[in-house]
C-alpha cells in the first residue's frame, strides 16, 4: 500500500478517466515548489493508489481526511454518479463554505457524453470560482492556475504603478535639530526610454518545426506576427493556444508553454527571451510609423527628400512634420531643427507611447 502523504485527490468520474490520467500525469511531472531540486508534486489516482483487494471505501476515507486537496473534476456523470457524491459530499460536510479551501472545482462538460444531460451545480458548487478546462485551448493557462493553488502562491497582481500621491523623494522620519529639510518637488527627467503602459503580454514557447525564419510560409498574415526562433523553438506573443493562430503551422502543438510576464521576470533566459521579443516588436511596429533603424539600432523619423522635412505618419496617408533642414546664417551650414518637442504630459507635442493593447502610437500632440 502506497502510504505517501498527497497533495491533491482527483475526484472524477470513470467517462472522464482518459482526461484526468492525462492531467495527473502533467501534474506529477511538476515540483511542489517549481524548482529543479523539488520533490515531484503527489497525486492520488484511484487506478494508480488502491491496491487489488485493497477495501477501497476505507482508503478513500483515509485519503478525504488527509488534508490534501481535492479536486472535482465537474461533469454531468460527475454529479449523476454515487461514488463521486460520497467522494464531494464528505469534503463539504467538513467545511460547507470551503472555508479551508480544500475543494477545488475543476469545470470540465456540461453537457453529458450522449448529448441528453446539461449540468447542474449542487451547493456549494454554484458559490465557488471555477478551473475551466472546458476549451483545450485553455488547458495550459488553467493547469498553470491549478500549479499555483497547489503550491500555495497567491494570485498574481496587476503592474507596481507609482504612487499619484506621495513624493519620488522619501525623506529620513527623523532629521538632526541643526538641519533644514526642503520639500520634496517633482521632477522631469527627458530620456528616450519610453513607458510600457497596460497589461504586459504573456511569452508563448513551443519546439519549433522550421530551422530558421527563412523558412516561413510565405502567404499573407505571417508577417503580423512578431516571432524569434530561439535554440530551436519558437518564441512569440501570439496566442499559440488559439487554434486559428497562423503560427500552429510551424510549431507542435504538444509543446505549448505559456509564460506570464512575472514568470519571465523571475527567469534570466526568460526575460532575455522576452526583452528580445519586445524589442522586436518595437522596431517593426515604429517601421510601420515611418521610424527606421539604422545598422546601430539607432531609430530616425524617415526623411522626405523633396520637401526636406522628417516625419512620422499619423495614418493610412497622413504624415506630420517633426523637423526641418535649416542653414547657418552665417556658415550656411546644414543642420536639422525638431519642429515639435516631445512630451508625455500633453503640450501638443510628438510623442511615442507603448500600449500593449494598441500597440505603439506615434503622435501629435499626446
Amino acid at each position: 500500500m502506497n502510504t505517501l502523504e498527497h497533495d491533491i485527490f482527483l475526484c472524477h468520474n470513470g467517462t472522464d478517466k482518459d482526461w484526468v490520467v492525462g492531467l495527473a500525469e502533467r501534474l506529477e511531472a511538476e515540483s511542489i515548489d517549481g524548482t529543479e531540486e523539488g520533490r515531484r508534486i503527489r497525486v492520488f489516482l484511484d487506478v494508480w493508489d488502491v491496491e487489488k483487494g485493497e477495501n477501497i471505501v476505507l482508503r478513500l476515507g483515509q485519503e478525504l481526511v488527509s488534508g490534501s486537496f481535492v479536486a472535482a473534476v465537474m461533469s454531468p456523470e460527475f454529479f449523476g454518479s454515487n461514488w463521486t457524491r460520497f467522494e464531494w459530499t464528505d469534503i463539504v460536510a467538513r467545511d460547507p463554505v470551503n472555508t479551508r479551501g480544500r475543494l477545488l472545482p475543476l469545470r470540465l462538460r456540461d453537457i453529458s457524453l450522449d448529448g441528453a444531460t446539461r449540468i447542474s451545480f449542487p451547493p456549494p458548487f454554484n458559490a465557488l470560482r471555477h478551473f475551466d478546462f472546458r476549451a483545450e485551448a485553455h488547458f495550459e493557462r488553467e493547469f498553470q492556475d491549478l500549479l499555483r493553488r497547489i503550491r500555495g502562491h497567491p494570485l498574481p497582481r496587476g503592474r507596481q504603478l507609482p504612487s499619484r500621491y506621495s513624493s519620488s523623494v522619501s525623506l529620513p522620519v527623523a532629521q538632526p535639530s541643526n538641519i533644514e529639510t526642503a520639500e520634496a518637488v517633482s521632477e522631469i527627467l527627458l530620456s528616450n526610454l519610453f513607458p510600457l503602459v497596460g497589461n504586459l503580454p504573456p511569452l508563448y514557447v513551443a519546439a519549433a518545426t522550421i530551422a530558421s525564419l527563412s523558412e516561413l510560409p510565405t502567404e499573407a498574415g505571417f508577417e503580423s506576427h512578431t516571432l524569434k526562433i530561439w535554440s530551436g523553438k519558437v518564441v512569440t506573443f501570439s496566442d499559440l493556444e488559439d487554434p486559428e493562430c497562423l503560427l500552429n503551422r510551424i510549431i507542435d502543438p504538444h509543446t505549448i508553454q505559456r509564460m506570464d510576464f512575472p514568470k519571465c521576470a523571475g527567469d534570466q533566459d526568460l526575460t532575455n527571451m522576452w526583452l528580445a521579443l519586445a524589442n522586436k516588436h518595437v522596431a517593426s511596429t515604429l517601421r510601420q510609423k515611418g521610424i527606421t533603424v539604422d545598422e546601430k539600432g539607432r531609430f530616425y523619423f524617415q526623411r522626405d527628400p523633396k520637401q526636406d522635412i522628417r516625419y512620422v505618419k499619423i495614418g493610412s496617408a497622413k504624415r506630420r512634420a517633426v523637423a526641418a533642414k535649416k542653414k547657418h546664417h552665417a556658415s550656411g551650414e546644414e543642420f536639422w531643427v525638431e519642429r515639435w518637442i516631445a512630451s508625455f504630459n500633453g503640450g501638443g507635442g510628438v510623442g511615442v507611447r507603448w500600449d500593449w493593447r494598441l500597440g505603439l502610437r506615434v503622435c501629435a500632440p499626446l
